[in-house]
């Protein structure tokens, strides 16, 4: 991968020491107003073993301030006076800043850990984990939006980690897509990890702020309006309106306008129909033009947000609902036994009625899948990699046919992903149909990534379901169940490939 160009960036295979870690310059990673972060091999100096592995290294160079000494890779001060005392000031303030991220390391797996801060080549650096994965802002695009329950999966961590933050009086003051990375956590779940600190700010309890400098640095979309003229007390409220505005822009797919355009008909319009109420209004609180009428802290906003999934209208197949069409169905037979009874008594010579027969209820033993088969066709999963299939498909759905479904009247959007067991990813999208009993029927399925449309036949009730296919030659096999918080997970197989899946409503 090609490194952006940087003025002033230390050239690849470049050594710094900070006297136990010796990390040797891969790449640039990026660039801010008060350093340049490559992606560097570290590696421990004392010791007969060494293990190496990747980091992000960050060095304080104060742009427009800072130029690098041609012969050295010192970051030389050329200005005058009031320059190299401002420089200095900004220095201490950046390494408080580190020392502090390092301080509350292992806090939330949502905040990028420090492992370490050192002054080297007359400046000061440090080093925090190196992420793989790509940042929400890409990650948005190459989905052109997210669904609510999937913004509510990556979003709610960060408030629980930004919640932690400001309980700690610090706020971090440049919460975005771009400063939002996606990595692979546990189960092949996406995991959100905000990263770059460069603005954020601590207040101590006097009421004070522990930086020298002011960092008045904002991205329009996402600051509110106060941050525009800078921040010297705590405000919270700030990155409630960034994690506000983080989130609309994951939902409607388009970044959100400055502060002083955002109004509550915008947010209106830019939500998708079937955003749920309390999400709207949690999001038109925390977007308040006045930082007096958002939440709190992320945590008050993050009590304001859906718990699971919230569409209000059945937007899923849930227990609810089965339960509802059980009880009705029980009262339905209730009153035909009685009707049946009273026209008994009242008639005696006739024959009785034939009693009530569900003649659904032992279709599911009668009506299993064989095993899927191999197949070397199999565009719909596409360059995953080759992995024996010891079960089938359907070893542990087989209870979820439950007769033929019926009239076709609820539709369901999904979007998800496929993941092999290298955490690489395929982005997918469903849309799938149910009776009102609960019945999955038809189902619409698209691979993002290559562009494929299949059509598929789905069996299975209420939270859990199986779509299989052979449309286009594609020998594609996917059951899912319900785990909760709108998230639905399963597997793909396509002849011997098997992938995790995890959908999102």
């Amino acid at each position: 991968m090609d490194s952006p160009y940087v003025p002033y960036a230390l050239p690849n295979g470049t050594v710094i020491c900070s006297g136990t870690t010796r990390y040797v310059i891969a790449r640039v990673l990026g660039t801010g107003g008060f350093g340049i972060t490559y992606m560097a091999r570290a590696s421990t100096i004392s010791g007969s073993h060494t293990d190496e592995i990747c980091v992000a290294l960050k060095e304080f160079f104060l742009a427009g301030d800072c130029t690098r000494n041609s012969v050295t890779t010192d970051s030389t001060i050329v200005a005058a006076d009031p320059a190299r005392e401002r420089v200095a000031a900004a220095m201490e303030d950046f390494i408080a800043e580190a020392e502090r991220l390092k301080s509350i390391r292992g806090l939330s797996p949502n905040i990028v850990g420090v492992h370490e801060v050192f002054k080297a080549n007359s400046t000061a650096y440090f080093a925090m984990d190196y992420l793989a994965g790509p940042s929400l802002r890409d990650y948005i695009a190459s989905r052109h939006h997210l669904s609510e329950a999937e913004t509510l999966t990556l979003i709610r961590p960060l408030c629980d980690a930004v919640g932690k933050l400001h309980a700690r009086r610090i706020m971090h003051l440049d919460i975005k897509p771009g400063n939002i990375v996606v990595t692979n956590g546990p189960g092949n779940r996406p995991q959100p990890v905000l990263i770059d600190f460069g603005q954020s700010k601590h207040i101590a309890d006097n009421g004070s702020s522990t930086r020298t400098i002011a960092a008045a640095g904002f991205t329009e979309g996402y600051a509110p309006i106060e941050q525009y003229a800078g921040i010297t007390s705590f405000s919270p409220q700030t990155d409630v309106y960034a994690l506000a505005a983080t989130m609309l822009h994951a939902l409607s797919g388009s970044r959100p306008p400055k502060a002083t355009e955002l109004t509550p008909d915008y947010i209106s319009r830019a939500l998708p129909s079937e955003t749920s109420t309390q999400l709207r209004d949690a999001l038109t609180k925390a977007l308040q033009f006045q930082a007096a009428g958002r939440q709190a802290d992320a945590i008050s906003f993050a009590e304001d947000l859906p718990r699971g999934h919230s569409a209000e209208k059945g937007n899923r197949p849930a227990r609810n609902r089965s339960l509802t069409w059980i009880i009705a169905g029980l009262l339905a037979a209730c009153l035909i036994l009685l009707f049946a009874v009273m026209s008994q008594r009242q008639s005696p010579s006739h024959p009785s009625a034939p009693t009530l027969v569900d003649s659904e209820a032992t279709a599911a033993e009668s009506d299993a899948t064989p095993a899927v088969e191999e197949s070397t066709a199999a565009p719909a999963i596409a360059e995953a990699a080759d992995e024996p299939v010891e079960t089938s498909a359907e070893d542990n759905f087989s209870d979820v046919r439950d007769g033929t479904p019926g009239p076709l009247m609820h539709t369901y959007n999904f979007n998800g992903y496929f993941a092999d067991a290298d955490g690489k990813q395929w982005p997918v999208r469903l849309t799938a149909k149910t009776d009102n009993e609960g019945r999955w029927g038809s189902c619409d399925y698209t691979n993002v990534s290559y562009g494929i449309n299949l059509k598929m036949d789905g069996s299975g009730l209420n939270d859990r379901f199986i779509f299989h296919t052979n449309d286009k030659g594609s020998d594609l096999t996917i059951s899912i169940s319900y785990d909760g918080e709108g998230v639905w997970t399963g597997t793909a197989i396509s002849g011997s490939k098997k992938l995790d899946v995890v959908l999102y409503e």
